[in-house]
């Protein structure tokens, strides 16, 4: 209210505009706060800050092309604006233009190693394979998003309850990746020992996965429209032991609220796949393949090793009737690699093992997921850059997860990205009866498919280098019964794998949070922490 009256006061000062559009971004009306931006810039065409944000706000609704101009006049503004380079280059990463790719990566770890805000963490997983590095990120990042906010006082275990208060913090718990992946788990905690909370900080749809995730907690809290200081608050209140932040430094996070100290123990799990940074949560989960020992070095939190990293539902095949490639384009008769990561995950060297493995396998065909018109005709200049017919990409655009899912049936093996791998979509090839291989690499985002194909006992689809990547892909698609006998290994292990088994999960969850607590009551220091 009071910045429209100071714009009828006077309307010719930008920055009334630009603030205007910050508090209708972050209020979730992005049309109207682009609106803003745009009449910040017409009003002062040398306001950096102006584009960043109109840009920001682009990429928030996927108009990409924009939002990189955008993010590149900002930059000639002011190159040295936060975080500016890491979001410009991500956005490269997203329309897969890699000319300069390299040295925005040599860029950011050069920033990032004099300890300069440079680029978010998230950005960083998807860049740059070095854990030292991404650790480093956070470090930058979580000081300057913290370093101002007074914790809450009272970090001491509360008075003991009956059952341990178990509170998990996400915007996500309806249509998106988290919910898919942990919607039965919630139910299947021991109501005995434990009570379950779900406090939402995004908009709850009520489609199938948010009723189940509503129906499997004791109590369901929607605070989107609280105040990090009123959710810590209403935390309290309710004497949450244990804090479980599903969200990280992702979309839609609140970060704050942990460095707040929302509860007495705080976990990370799930929605991003490295450190927070200091000060912010006692607690990461992880397994021994996602974290070797020499590597924990490399994280603020305490680790809770659990058998199997990645939650799921427990597996039921899904009937799948009338599909055939010709509905989505795909040749009859050729060998059907597929990705279904998003671009971003798709980095200049995984195409280029792509590429390889195409020229290698006659008439093969790579399937993509992709709806953005200039991330596909980039990739199909890359193609041709490197000797394979563009036509040999084919694209699918993003549909309805049921309808999605037929997908996996016309792809004969799924190629996993690296550095960041696929989570969800890892999972969900594997539950199809559709092999995965995977390049291991250093970090915790480049082991995530190690350990989901280890929790399926599939191992052997591991790989340590590109090279070995590229030529196990060639064998199981020139050597049909291997691959065939893969396959039906996948098929007879899916019923009794730990990957689908969210009740052993749970449980394993369950003894770590008794551990957990049993370390805070006896006022004892944080130590690892391995369920076997």
């Amino acid at each position: 209210e009071n910045f429209e009256i100071s714009i009828k006061i006077n309307p010719y000062y930008s920055k009334t505009y630009l603030e205007l559009g910050n508090v209708y971004q972050i209020s979730g009306k992005d049309l109207l706060a682009q609106s803003f931006y745009k009449q910040a810039i017409l009003l002062d065409k040398n306001c950096a800050n102006a584009y960043h944000r109109l840009a920001d706000n682009q990429k928030k609704l996927n108009q990409l092309d924009q939002a990189l101009i955008n993010y590149e006049i900002a930059t000639n503004l002011n190159p040295h604006s936060d975080y500016l380079l890491g979001y410009s280059t991500f956005i490269k990463m997203k329309l897969c233009l890699w000319e300069d790719i390299e040295n925005s990566k040599s860029e950011l770890i050069t920033g990032i190693n004099a300890g300069k805000k440079v680029s978010t963490p998230f950005m960083i997983q998807a860049l740059i394979d070095d854990p030292n590095i991404q650790k480093k990120a956070s470090e930058i990042f979580s000081k300057n998003q913290h370093s101002n906010i007074n914790k809450f006082p009272s970090n001491k275990i509360f008075k003991k309850h009956k059952k341990i208060k178990v509170g998990y913090f996400s915007p996500d718990f309806s249509n998106h990746p988290i919910a898919f992946l942990t919607s039965e788990m919630y139910g299947l905690h021991d109501k005995n020992n434990f009570e379950i909370y779900a406090f939402s900080f995004g908009l709850d749809n009520r489609d199938d996965f948010n009723i189940r995730i509503i129906e499997g907690v004791d109590k369901y809290f929607n605070v989107r429209l609280m105040s990090n200081e009123e959710i810590v608050n209403l935390a309290k209140s309710n004497e949450i032991d244990i804090a479980i932040d599903l969200t990280g430094y992702t979309k839609g996070n609140r970060s704050s609220i942990f460095a707040m100290r929302v509860a007495p123990i705080q976990i990370s799990y799930a929605g991003f796949l490295g450190p927070m940074g200091k000060n912010c949560h006692d607690y990461l989960i992880a397994d021994e393949i996602i974290i070797e020992n020499q590597n924990k070095k490399f994280f603020h939190e305490k680790i809770i090793f659990l058998p199997s990293y990645q939650v799921n539902q427990s597996y039921k095949p899904i009937p799948i009737e009338n599909v055939n490639k010709s509905t989505y384009n795909l040749p009859k008769k050729s060998f059907v690699f597929g990705c279904f990561n998003s671009s971003y995950k798709i980095s200049p060297e995984t195409f280029h093992t792509w590429t390889k493995i195409l020229k290698n396998v006659d008439e093969s065909i790579l399937f993509l997921i992709e709806n953005n018109e200039t991330t596909k005709r980039n990739l199909k200049k890359e193609a041709q850059k490197r000797g394979v017919n563009p036509n040999r990409i084919i694209f699918g655009e993003h549909l309805p997860r049921a309808e999605h899912f037929k997908r996996y049936h016309l792809v004969d093996l799924f190629l996993d990205t690296h550095p960041y791998n696929g989570g969800t979509t890892t999972s969900d090839a594997l539950s199809m009866g559709l092999p995965v291989i995977t390049f291991q690499g250093k970090s915790f985002s480049s082991r995530l498919c190690s350990s989901i194909l280890n929790s399926a006992n599939l191992n052997e689809l591991i790989t340590d280098t590109r090279k070995k990547y590229i030529l196990l892909a060639t064998e199981l698609a020139l050597k049909e019964n291997k691959l065939k006998n893969i396959k039906n290994k996948l098929i007879n292990n899916l019923s009794s794998s730990k990957l689908y088994n969210p009740k052993n999960f749970t449980r394993s969850l369950e003894n770590a949070f008794q551990i957990a607590y049993e370390q805070k009551k006896n006022g004892k220091s944080y130590n690892h922490i391995y369920i076997k």
